[in-house]
Formats: structure tokens, sequence, C-alpha cells
């Protein structure tokens, strides 16, 4: 049985309530799909989402800088029929759902933690190189810097968090000599 679409709504908005979950309406993305946020948890719950008359949750998580995708440690999602009563609805996603959705939350924290991290330190590296040698970071490709020549490229690209990759191409054997005795 398929609940109508506004009571559904009254539904997910209670569980809010009760969760001291914020309801969001999104009515205009899925009809049978709402989403309740508190801080960093995001929740969705959705009905007869491959069952009819359950209610089915899920959770979000959030992204890095970057905006890359953390794999969850747990497959967490629960299914609930939507016979129970509102009380019994919010104690299942208490006890059953948010402990491991929780934890995932604070396993991609901590990954997210380290990425933007290193990306912050990327970029401060690229950009110390950028104002030192005079020429904009590259447009078309992330942490590297060209420099066009009539006969050449020159690119750095930043490779760890405290060097570079340093890439000369259609240089003459006399400057590929010079540079070989600077680096060795």
């Amino acid at each position: 049985m398929i609940m109508e679409i506004e009571k559904f709504k009254e539904l997910c908005k209670e569980i809010a309530k009760l969760m001291d979950y914020e309801f969001e309406d999104n009515l205009s993305i899925q009809h049978n799909f709402f989403k309740i946020k508190q801080g960093e948890y995001c929740i969705y719950l959705a009905e007869n989402y491959g069952s009819i008359g359950t209610l089915t949750v899920t959770g979000e998580y959030p992204r890095n800088c970057k905006g890359e995708y953390y794999v969850p440690k747990y497959d967490i999602s629960i299914k609930m029929s939507l016979n129970k009563s509102i009380y019994e609805i919010v104690k299942g996603i208490k006890k059953r759902f948010l402990p491991k959705y929780e934890e995932n939350i604070l396993i991609i924290q901590e990954q997210i933690k380290f990425a933007n991290e290193y990306y912050s330190k990327k970029d401060r590296l690229l950009h110390e190189l950028s104002e030192y040698i005079g020429i904009a970071p590259a447009k078309h490709k992330e942490y590297c810097i060209h420099h066009y020549r009539n006969n050449g490229t020159i690119q750095f690209t930043v490779s760890r968090e405290t060097g570079f990759d340093l890439i000369l191409n259609d240089i003459n054997l006399e400057q590929a000599k010079a540079i070989w005795d600077i680096i060795k």
C-alpha cells in the first residue's frame, strides 16, 4: 500500500521533530523521499524503496574539499513497516541505524581532515612556487604550472606535500647535460 504523499511527508516531519532533526522538504526531487538533518547528520527517509509498505532509512556522508566521496565502513540502511507507531519508528532508527551511521561519519570525518590538510599543503606549495617564478598555475591541470616556449615546455607538478615533478619537453642535448650536471 502506497501512503498518500502528504501523509508520508507529515510522518517524516514528526520523525524529524521527535529526533530533534530539521525536516527538509525536497518534494521536487522525488515524491516518496525526504531528508532530515542535524549538523553533519543527514538522513533520508523513503517510502516503498524496494518493498511496499516500508520505510527505508539511509544516510548521506560528507565529502572533502575536492568533493571526493569516501565509502563508509558499514553499508547501513534499515527498513521497517509503515504500520508501526511513530515512536516505534524513531526507536528503531535510533537503535538500528544511528550507531553504525554515526561511526561511519566519525571515520569519514577523520579521512576528510587528512585529505583536506594534504590538499591545503599542495595548494600552498604550488602558490609559493608560482609567486617565485612568476607564472600562474595551469587552468587545465590541477596542481601544475606550465611555461610554454618556442622550443618546448617546462611543467612543474606538485607530486607530494613537499616536492615537485619537473617535466621538460623539447630541450636540446646541451640543455639536458646542463640540467643533469645540476641534479646528479
